[in-house]
């Protein structure tokens, strides 16, 4: 008599056919470059590397145990943010932004928003009424002096916050992600390095 292994039973009770095995994805995970990209970043943001280092390849890769290729990635893309600059056949040096750039930021950003709250008018509900208030108290809450540096930080996330709400009610995707990306994540740490310089 043949004896049946645990599969055979498993494959008789479904039918002679096999259970397929169902695994859970992986959690979403940024890029290794973004995560490079964001400690340069802050690097330069917070004074660590002054106007004209130069970042060399190898030497990033080392500190931050990674290979060459994710810090060239992150390297090109800080400059597409006018943060470094690539200099022929010398690599990378550093290009922090000046009180010019902060304000062209700004004024950008303004722009974006006016554009999508305009839109956002257009559709708002009483709940996204009613969300957008509850936002705006705890803006003014943080806001009570003093204003300490966690509490500029709780006033900035509350700010995009803010922002982001707006910006997620109207169509408009590219417009909407333009603003997201290039004005609220970023103004926050430009801040931050004008307020410690």
């Amino acid at each position: 008599m043949a004896s049946t292994s645990p599969q055979d039973d498993s494959e008789k009770r479904l039918g002679g056919k096999r259970a397929e095995v169902q695994l859970a994805p992986f959690a979403a995970r940024p890029k290794l470059a973004d995560e490079v990209a964001h400690r340069i970043r802050h690097a330069i943001l917070t004074g660590a590397y002054k106007t004209g280092d130069k970042l060399v390849l190898e030497q990033l890769a080392d500190q931050l145990g990674v290979s060459i290729m994710p810090v060239r990635e992150a390297l090109i893309s800080l400059q597409s943010q006018a943060l470094v600059t690539a200099v022929p056949r010398k690599g990378f040096r550093v290009h922090p932004l000046n009180q010019q750039d902060l304000d062209d930021l700004f004024e950008l950003h303004a722009h974006l928003a006016g554009i999508l709250a305009g839109r956002a008018a257009l559709v708002v509900t009483p709940a996204d009424v009613a969300q957008l208030r509850s936002i705006q108290e705890r803006l003014v809450a943080a806001s009570s002096p003093p204003i300490s540096r966690a509490a500029s930080r709780r006033l900035a996330e509350c700010n995009g916050e803010f922002h982001r709400y707006i910006n997620r009610l109207p169509s408009g995707d590219r417009i909407r992600c333009s603003s997201d990306r290039q004005c609220n994540s970023s103004l926050t740490t430009y801040i931050e390095q004008f307020q410690a310089g």
